[in-house]
């Protein structure tokens, strides 16, 4: 298995007149309350950042974001009200957002032939149309720092 290394807590980021520099940074990961997107949430905290780790698995997602020190919120992805909510959690308690990881990702443990096109559908509803609304949620929040990376 491979190394997740993340480096941003010495970045010194200039544009135009604005730098962006040693900053604590704010990262909303999705789908982290267990497994890769757990192991990404805790890397961030590892290099200085908050998280706020947000997923459907309540239990779970609460005693990992109390572990490192974040905070949860209940978030279906596939809901746009529901992705806004994530964002607007961490900017009420962290000020602002630096950083948005998409890893939700579902997928039904039939073979194809016995998936229905309701699974499917809940599918492409989570793993494509979640990654666009996670970011058209954060991009007004993330545009305001006037970097986006």
């Amino acid at each position: 298995m491979g190394t997740l290394s993340i480096y941003f807590s010495s970045i010194v980021i200039k544009r135009g007149n604005h730098v962006w520099q040693n900053r604590r940074k704010i990262a909303l990961v999705v789908g982290a309350a267990q497994g890769i997107g757990e192991a990404i949430a805790k890397r961030f905290v590892e290099e200085g950042a908050s998280v706020v780790i947000a997923d459907v698995l309540d239990e779970v997602g609460q005693v990992t974001a109390k572990r490192l020190g974040g905070t949860y919120v209940h978030t279906d992805i596939s809901d746009f009200e529901a992705a806004k909510q994530a964002v607007e959690v961490a900017v009420q308690n962290y000020g602002s957002l630096d950083i948005i990881v998409r890893n939700a990702g579902i997928y039904p443990w039939t073979l194809i032939e016995n998936t229905l096109p309701e699974e499917w559908d809940q599918v492409c509803a989570v793993n494509l149309k979640g990654t666009f609304l996670a970011t058209r949620a954060a991009l007004p929040v993330m545009k305001k720092i006037d970097l986006v990376v």
